[in-house]
């Protein structure tokens, strides 16, 4: 799977890790080599110091016992400082044996160092000396003056040849362990400056990956969220007619751009079907207006017909008929306009679930916004986590080169990496604060998309509470219709009466206008309820004006002549 697929925390990981396993690397180098540099001073301090000391204290030996012996032979005639110089030589002759051990204890090291025939002529020298020493001891001692002399010669001949290669092979052995200290010196330098170069390298190749995978990552982001952002805004302005939006990615932004996308599509549907249906209401609305405006006619014309038939009698034939006609004709038109109305009712309760439904798809997208809100506080605590990991890092960095400058020249190069560690922390830093300071503006912008999404549902709750009230005041007028269809049909049962019986015409007479008098007081609320219906409908297409979808369509109010007409039938029926 392809980094772009990746989750937004995922690739947040990737970029600390990056990091985290550069400084990891560098410090395992410096480890290593660190390692290198404590066994070469172990062998320095463990191998090289006590071959030395031990070579060094025969040599001491063999010059203490050498003058102890000249000493003895020249003030020998004094028994008291025959005595002193005898304990010297004595106690000189001790420290050489002692000295020979400690050599003997040290032959594996020695052996490495300098060979192993280098160690058996050192000591054959010196015994070879020691044993000329004691002969000449011998010699001086009570044998006299020939002896003496003889000794004398002795020492300043055979015995000095055994003290001058005796020395030679010492200085031959010492000059070896100063080389070869010398050589582990080198070593050293040459160590702590591949280490000094192995953690710079560690150190800039992980940074600079993790530094291009941090930039991509955020690039990416912030291209990603301006893109939903500004798809947000656009339609909490109401413009609807945006194009899908299409990530290729698969993060958190990915998923919001895509229900935002799906809420765009919910909206423009429901805003296009709630815009159908607030045309049909008025185009139902005229249709009743004009059919109340027919009833109201009729019934007036019926009403003078029967005060003409109350004066002339001899005309109540005639005005029977024709009120039986206009009868029939009110009873069909209260029967169109109770369908119409029960019509309207049901494309009302279409209407209120289309609302309630865009109230739900609100509401959704409100959640879906909160948590992008709530991830967006986990990455700022990721991005805090990188900052503390920066701070350590450039407080190593000082460390460093504290430790750098104590070590003076030899510590030069690694003040320079450490210097160049601590302006990496800072970038890193500086960086890590630029991301906090862009998730902190998605946050505000988050919060303002929620905050338009909820006045957005509290729009869409007043539209459904106006629906209701347009059902309940359609049910109203499907009570109204009824009851006018089952007038007029008493009308017409009271015309055939008088038609049957010209007895009882003054009684039906006063029947007729009686009902016509209930039917023209039932007119006004009927009117009412119509206007209440109409004044919904026009709030509903004002709600509906705010949104833009994609096709050009006009819905523009025309209320007003109809209210116009609404409002002479009732000044009439004032009359």
């Amino acid at each position: 799977m392809s980094l772009a697929h990746w989750k937004l925390s995922n690739k947040l990981r990737l970029s600390t890790g990056v990091l985290v396993v550069a400084v990891l690397l560098g410090s395992l180098a410096a480890y290593v080599k660190m390692r290198q540099v404590s066994q070469l001073s172990e062998s320095v301090a463990a191998a090289r110091v006590p071959a030395l000391t031990a070579v060094r204290d025969l040599r001491v030996a063999a010059l203490a016992s050498s003058s102890a012996l000249k000493s003895y032979m020249l003030f020998g005639v004094d028994p008291t400082m025959a005595s002193r110089y005898k304990q010297e030589f004595a106690a000189s002759e001790a420290a050489g044996a002692e000295a020979i051990q400690h050599i003997e204890s040290l032959r594996s090291q020695l052996d490495t160092l300098t060979g192993n025939a280098k160690i058996d002529l050192l000591l054959s020298e010196y015994r070879a000396f020691q044993q000329g020493q004691d002969r000449v001891e011998q010699m001086a001692v009570g044998q006299g003056s020939d002896a003496t002399s003889k000794a004398f010669d002795l020492l300043q001949g055979e015995v000095a040849d055994h003290d001058a290669a005796f020395e030679k092979t010492v200085s031959e052995i010492v000059q070896m362990q100063v080389a070869a200290t010398d050589h582990d010196l080198r070593e050293l330098v040459r160590v702590n400056h591949l280490q000094a170069v192995y953690m710079w390298l560690a150190i800039f190749f992980g940074g600079l990956v993790g530094s291009v995978i941090a930039e991509l990552t955020t690039r990416r982001v912030v291209r990603s969220v301006t893109l939903v952002a500004d798809r947000a805004h656009l339609i909490a302005e109401g413009d609807l007619t945006g194009e899908p939006m299409h990530l290729d990615a698969n993060d958190e932004v990915t998923s919001l751009a895509r229900s935002v996308n799906t809420m765009q599509d919910n909206l423009r549907e429901m805003i296009r079907t709630m815009m159908d249906i607030s045309s049909t209401i008025n185009q139902d609305s005229k249709e009743l207006t004009q059919s109340t405006s027919e009833s109201f006619r009729r019934i007036k014309e019926q009403s003078m017909q029967t005060q003409q038939a109350a004066a002339a009698m001899q005309e109540m034939s005639i005005s029977i008929n024709e009120v039986s006609r206009h009868s029939q004709n009110a009873a069909e038109n209260a029967k169109e306009a109770a369908t119409t109305a029960r019509h309207g009712g049901s494309i009302v309760k279409e209407m209120l679930t289309s609302m309630e439904s865009i109230a739900g798809s609100v509401r959704n997208t409100a959640t879906t916004v909160q948590r992008l809100g709530k991830e967006s506080e986990q990455i700022i605590r990721i991005v805090n986590v990188i900052e503390e990991i920066a701070q350590k890092t450039n407080l190593l960095a000082l460390n460093a080169a504290i430790e750098a400058a104590r070590a003076g020249e030899q510590g030069r190069g690694f003040a320079v990496v450490a210097g160049e560690v601590r302006r990496l922390a800072e970038s890193t830093r500086d960086a890590t604060s630029e991301i906090a300071q862009m998730i902190q503006g998605i946050q505000v912008h988050t919060r303002g998309a929620v905050e338009a999404m909820d006045s957005g549902t509290a729009t869409v709750n007043e539209g459904v509470e106006t629906t209701t009230r347009a059902g309940e005041a359609l049910q109203r007028i499907i009570s109204m219709a009824d009851q006018v269809d089952s007038m007029i049909a008493q009308i017409a049962t009271a015309s055939m009466q008088q038609a049957e019986a010209a007895r009882q015409s003054s009684a039906n007479l006063d029947t007729i206008n009686r009902l016509g008098e209930e039917s023209a007081a039932a007119i006004p609320a009927t009117t009412g309820i119509v206007t209440s219906v109409e004044t919904g409908a026009r709030r509903l297409q004002e709600h509906i004006g705010r949104f833009r979808l994609a096709e050009s369509r006009s819905y523009s109010s025309t209320l007003s002549p109809r209210q116009g007409m609404l409002g002479q039938a009732a000044t009439a029926f004032g009359d």
